[in-house]
């Protein structure tokens, strides 16, 4: 079980390697978690949690799609607002 916000889950991803698991919740959060050594995953040392809007929130727009570049160091987040943001991980 990862663990992140207290919102719904509305997207949630997988790289192509599977070492990487990011998630979004309905208040505009993103999480991801990265395989240790001993195969659990935990929360990423570098962008652990971000928000898809300036002001994550109830009111934030919801994240709908997350999608990992082939090589694993971009993930893109779409959300309600029509936004898509890129970032490099």
């Amino acid at each position: 079980i990862l663990k992140g916000g207290t919102a719904k889950v509305g997207a949630c991803a997988w790289s192509n390697d599977g070492k990487q698991i990011a998630f979004a919740d309905a208040h505009g959060w993103v999480y991801r978690f990265v395989q240790n050594a001993d195969g659990k995953f935990i929360p990423a040392k570098k962008l652990p949690r971000f928000a898809h809007a300036q002001n994550p929130g109830q009111d934030a727009p919801h994240v709908t799609a997350l999608a990992f570049s082939p090589d694993g160091k971009t993930l893109a987040t779409g959300g309600t607002d029509g936004m898509i943001f890129l970032w490099r991980l």
